[in-house]
């Protein structure tokens, strides 16, 4: 009800600051359920007081301060006093006693996430370039109908089809971005590899100079431990060469689906995964891919083997990807993906913060509790996220995305219903970090 009826800004405020709350009614009668409140009380969701004392239970809630503007939004203020989840309780009076009757959540950052923002991006999508279903310009448009900041089609072997999809874009005025990618298969190597962002496409490289792919591939399995097998030598080899060849074009190289079990057997043998695992040459590992429900298993051992390395003290990117082969089969497109807290949505804040393992994979399956990947803290900032922040978000973005749609199947009007939603997305989010009536 509350976020129905009610918008509450900013939602995030700066810890050590005193931010000003704001509850505005969206509907005539939320305006009178302001109107009778008559108490106020907030605490810290890591429950401790202002004073540092541990507390238990509703009686230590502090009552706070607050006023009712001419426009009816009820406003207070309130000591952020350090990176945690807020917790506000409004009351109205039942005869001789306060009953709660709305509740509200807020969150604090410390100065070095405060101007930090999330981005939801899905980098690994087929189109009928490939063995996808649509075309790049629908997919692209079906990306951010499901709440995607950005995106990068990864046909297999195909470079041009995340280009024409970024092309496909410059008919609208939107944040939503798309980039460059493709899922590489090297020659006599059955590991894919995608390509994230990177500005030249890796599988042409091998396919212009097979020679020179096959020497530098023997050359590296030569120089490694002669104690493995020939096969996983190679197969290392040719896959370390594709990691050090997105890089060298500026990209991310995303390791796919370790676990991935086709017709019954791992499509990559053990002894090749432990060795690419071990060596980590890759940016991003496929934490939560795009696997079907049957197939969770596979999901299940990435995760077991991405925390592995983490507690082993390693120190590795997660990603979540649908790897989704049709957007409109209610299937894997928006099940998976991953969240960057970036300065912004380019491609060179996205990269920057990846590689410093500000990023969580996610897996979110309709009508399931979503599971993330990552760093402690950022997950349980994200979970905040997903609660209060995101909804909205995901509406707009819906709204836009679906506009677009309606253009490419040729409604011109469509392209201003687009940049409509688009202006309302860049408002609420703007809405939502705070930026004035702030004191140290």
């Amino acid at each position: 009800m509350e976020r129905k009826f009610f918008a509450v800004t900013p939602l995030v405020h700066r810890a050590g600051t005193v931010g000003r709350v704001t509850i505005k009614p969206r509907f005539a009668h939320a305006a009178d359920i302001l109107r009778k409140i008559t108490r106020l009380a907030g605490f810290r969701a890591d429950g401790t007081c202002r004073d540092g004392v541990t507390i238990a239970g509703y009686a230590a809630f502090e009552s706070l301060e607050f006023r009712l503007e001419a426009d009816g939004a009820l406003v207070f203020d309130y000591p952020f006093a350090t990176e945690s989840e807020y917790f506000f309780r409004l009351y109205q009076k039942s005869g001789d006693q306060e009953i709660p009757v709305l509740e509200f959540n807020a969150y604090a950052l410390e100065p070095d996430w405060f101007d930090l923002r999330p981005f939801k991006g899905d980098f690994h999508i087929h189109t009928n370039r490939s063995d996808g279903l649509e075309t790049p310009d629908y997919v692209a448009a079906a990306g951010r109908a499901i709440g995607l900041d950005f995106c990068a089609i990864t046909d297999h072997r195909q470079y041009q089809p995340s280009l024409d999809a970024i092309a496909s874009q410059s008919a609208f005025q939107t944040a939503y971005r798309c980039y460059p990618g493709e899922e590489v298969h090297a020659l006599d190597n059955p590991v894919h590899i995608v390509n994230f962002g990177g500005d030249a496409s890796v599988n042409r490289m091998f396919q212009e100079d097979e020679a020179g792919y096959r020497q530098e591939v023997a050359e590296r399995a030569a120089a490694l431990p002669g104690s493995l097998p020939e096969m996983v030598r190679f197969q290392t080899a040719a896959s370390e060469w594709v990691f050090d060849r997105i890089r060298s074009a500026g990209g991310l190289a995303l390791y796919c689906h370790p676990y991935w079990r086709p017709h019954g057997r791992y499509y990559i043998a053990d002894a090749v995964n432990e060795a690419i695992l071990a060596r980590r040459n890759f940016d991003l590992l496929e934490v939560y891919g795009g696997h079907h429900r049957h197939e969770t298993e596979s999901n299940a051992l990435s995760l077991a083997r991405y925390q592995e390395l983490r507690a082993a003290g390693a120190r590795v990117a997660p990603a979540g990807v649908s790897d989704a082969h049709g957007c409109d089969r209610g299937e894997l497109f928006g099940w998976f993906y991953t969240l960057v807290l970036a300065r912004s949505a380019a491609f060179a804040d996205l990269k920057t913060a990846m590689l410093r393992g500000d990023c969580l994979a996610v897996e979110a399956l309709p009508g399931e509790f979503p599971h993330l990947a990552g760093d402690f803290r950022l997950i349980r900032y994200a979970y905040f996220l997903l609660r209060e922040f995101y909804p909205e978000h995901n509406r707009l973005c819906r709204e836009e995305g679906e506009a677009m749609q309606e253009f490419l199947a040729g409604d011109e009007t469509a392209r201003e219903r687009a940049a409509g939603a688009a202006r309302r997305l860049e408002r609420y989010c703007g809405e939502v970090w705070s930026r004035e009536h702030e004191t140290r």
